[in-house]
């Protein structure tokens, strides 16, 4: 923790809410920006598609870096969006690959396709960063006693993701990983927060979710019972309408957290 991270956590902060049991956090937009420098989505999965494109390329995939691009970001678009309604199962990145090299009758040995989502998910987690202030922030709930979860809707294998928070001294403060990559869940199926307020045993009436999609994680977690504080700055879908979705709490960086905490509890 830095001195300016320790700083801000030995001030004068209002206490966790003595009734809260457990934070759950999202991962990327929240815990970790995976943009890496892009505007936006489907940007920052530009250098991913093209290390994927490079490494079946070698092995003889026929179709040209440009078409692959398209075609792959907009199955995952289409895969991301029909798992979100609850109408597909959720991707992963093992079937994307899976599917593309199906389509042009490119046979994808086992090695290989281990190989492939091993290409597309190291330059994108190279460029990541940690949201500034999370891993302090996770020490001061844990030292309050609070119990902290994360769950993540996520194409990329699950352990990829954990050697992505272990990087971050972020592994150790959470008790309970889900991701749907590695569950069969997508929020904002109610289950998945289920699973998470299982593995921590806090019932969801003691829980808050704090995420920076508003149908995922706002929706998502309130329909399960759990209080929802949004992250602002994220670029969602253009076509939701906002003002459908009401938060409990929002704010604009993690070190808000305790401030939205002790604004929507009663104790």
């Amino acid at each position: 923790m830095t001195t300016q991270h320790s700083a801000l956590y030995t001030a004068e902060l209002p206490k966790p809410p003595a009734s809260l049991g457990a934070v759950i956090f999202d991962l990327g937009g929240t815990l970790i920006d995976y943009l890496g420098g892009a505007p936006s989505w489907p940007e920052m999965e530009f250098p991913g598609v093209l290390a994927l494109h490079d490494c079946l390329s070698a092995a003889g995939f026929p179709i040209d870096a440009e078409a692959f691009r398209e075609s792959f970001i907009a199955a995952m678009d289409h895969r991301w969006r029909a798992a979100t309604e609850g109408i597909s199962d959720p991707p992963t990145l093992g079937s994307l690959i899976l599917e593309a090299c199906h389509a042009v009758s490119f046979h994808l040995e086992g090695e290989l396709h281990e190989t492939a989502i091993a290409a597309y998910c190291a330059p994108i987690a190279d460029r990541a960063v940690v949201a500034g202030g999370a891993e302090p922030l996770l020490a001061w709930l844990r030292g309050h006693g609070v119990r902290i979860g994360l769950i993540s809707n996520t194409i990329w294998p699950a352990e990829v993701h954990r050697l992505d928070l272990e990087r971050y001294a972020l592994l150790n403060h959470i008790e309970a990983t889900i991701f749907s990559s590695e569950t069969g869940l997508w929020k904002p199926d109610p289950r998945i927060f289920g699973l998470a307020l299982d593995q921590l045993g806090v019932p969801a009436e003691r829980a808050v979710f704090v995420g920076d999609r508003l149908m995922e994680d706002v929706q998502g977690a309130q329909r399960a019972g759990l209080r929802a504080i949004f992250v602002e700055g994220t670029l969602d879908y253009a076509d939701i309408d906002a003002s459908a979705f009401i938060p409990d709490a929002r704010i604009k960086q993690l070190a808000d957290l305790p401030f939205a905490l002790a604004q929507i509890w009663d104790d």
